[in-house]
């Protein structure tokens, strides 16, 4: 089973082991790159399977002052990723869903979970997809690495 935590000084040591392909190095971010963007808007969580951490991401809640799609009552995604060595394992839709459950009782004011993904990384989108989120036909185009789909998922 999976779950979702907010990262604590004890998760550094297995958070500095994770890793992404080259590849979605480039969707993604460095690690500390994805650090200095917490802010007291944008908490970081860890993905976790039997008290290793497998998973991270960060939840922004301004995320519409930055991205005029997101409602005031949107959660924004960002940064999500599942290390490497446990790609290929269903971790990533399945923590998706528990975010979601997460979101709903940590973010009680939020309604949905906002979230874009670069237009050339199918296998994350197909992953969103399967997770219950959705794209809505719409693009966003001031990312550094071209234009992204931007998709939602209700946490009502």
């Amino acid at each position: 089973m999976l779950s979702i935590e907010p990262l604590r000084e004890a998760h550094y040591p297995q958070l500095e082991q994770l890793g992404v392909t080259a590849q979605q190095l480039e969707f993604v971010g460095s690690l500390d790159e994805i650090l200095g963007m917490v802010s007291d808007t944008v908490h970081p969580h860890v993905v976790v399977h039997k008290d290793q951490v497998v998973g991270f991401f960060l939840l922004d809640i301004c995320y519409w002052y930055e991205h005029a799609f997101c409602p005031k009552n949107g959660l924004g995604l960002r940064a999500y990723f599942i290390a490497q060595q446990f790609q290929g394992l269903g971790y990533g839709a399945q923590a998706l869903d528990e975010l979601v459950n997460y979101a709903r009782h940590a973010y009680k004011r939020k309604s949905a979970v906002y979230l874009t993904v670069n237009c050339r990384n199918d296998l994350a989108k197909a992953c969103y997809l399967k997770s219950g989120f959705v794209d809505t036909g719409d693009l966003y185009t001031g990312g550094s690495v071209g234009p992204q789909h931007i998709m939602r998922r209700s946490i009502e």
